[in-house]
């Protein structure tokens, strides 16, 4: 979504940073348990300064790590993007709009309780789509 945007991606680790003109956004994805419980993740400003930051996490989360997030008051500006969870048919839409080469079709891992499946993105790279199964 970001480069979409136009902006420059810097991976690291989990994280990136998204840069364009005199914006440099943190972007860190959560899982339901770190957006319900955000305190260890979230940190302060880091050694570069970065004063925005973009938290992105399942829709359901979103409303507790709002809340989380005003009481907290860090001392960066912040926005949340909520994700849909994945099904089949997300998948099926993506494939459709999108056409990105399918590494692994949708799979059960009944050992986990997740659904998964990989698509490359326009750059090459694996995403990993993941439905929690309840």
């Amino acid at each position: 979504m970001f480069r979409r945007l136009g902006y420059a991606i810097s991976e690291e680790g989990s994280e990136f940073v998204a840069e364009r003109k005199w914006r440099r956004v943190r972007v860190t994805p959560l899982c339901a348990e770190d957006a319900n419980q955000p305190e260890p993740v979230l940190g302060d400003e880091d050694a570069e300064g970065l004063r925005l930051r973009c938290f992105v996490t399942w829709m359901g989360c979103t409303g507790e790590l709002r809340e989380y997030l005003r009481s907290a008051k860090p001392p960066y500006d912040w926005a949340i993007i909520g994700i849909e969870e994945d099904d089949d048919e997300t998948f099926e839409r993506l494939v459709e709009r999108a056409d990105p080469p399918v590494r692994t079709e949708p799979t059960t891992m009944d050992d986990i309780d997740r659904r998964v499946a990989f698509v490359e993105d326009p750059d090459g790279y694996v995403v990993e789509l993941v439905e929690r199964l309840d």
